[in-house]
């Protein structure tokens, strides 16, 4: 039987979970998510716990910030006046945001009369994650 290996294009189903064992998120009664192991399209931690698995194999496995999304950086939150958002935003709205040429997504942290706090941060920044895995398929 094969097993996973970094450069595999894979299926998973997988449900994040928060330390509290809270889902934060499931593909469960969806698709299964697929990825290239290795790529810098998954965090590093789901990289990692997929190698060496087998199809049908299912595994939970904790991962820091350090595997995931990392620690929050104070440096990606900004103040900027409410005129100079073109969206009605309130806390918690997603936003897309130019940097040069590249786009990035924030968050909409704060809200006075005056000011609008942006954070660029990932939201789970910071976070500890629980993942339950299955390898659905490792694809041809």
């Amino acid at each position: 039987m094969s097993q996973v290996k970094v450069g595999n294009a894979i299926q998973i189903h997988y449900t994040t979970k928060s330390p509290d064992g809270s889902v934060m998120e499931t593909s469960i009664n969806r698709e299964p998510l697929q990825f290239v192991v290795g790529d810098d399209s998954m965090i590093a931690g789901l990289n990692d716990a997929v190698i060496g698995m087998s199809v049908g194999e299912s595994k939970s496995v904790t991962i820091g910030p350090e595997g995931g999304f990392g620690y929050p950086d104070p440096r990606l939150c900004q103040n900027v006046p409410v005129d100079a958002v073109c969206e009605i935003t309130a806390e918690g709205s997603q936003l897309a945001s130019e940097l040069g040429t590249n786009q990035l997504d924030v968050w909409v942290q704060a809200r006075t009369e005056e000011t609008i706090t942006l954070d660029a941060n990932h939201p789970l920044a910071g976070q500890t994650l629980i993942l339950d895995i299955e390898l659905v398929e490792i694809v041809d």
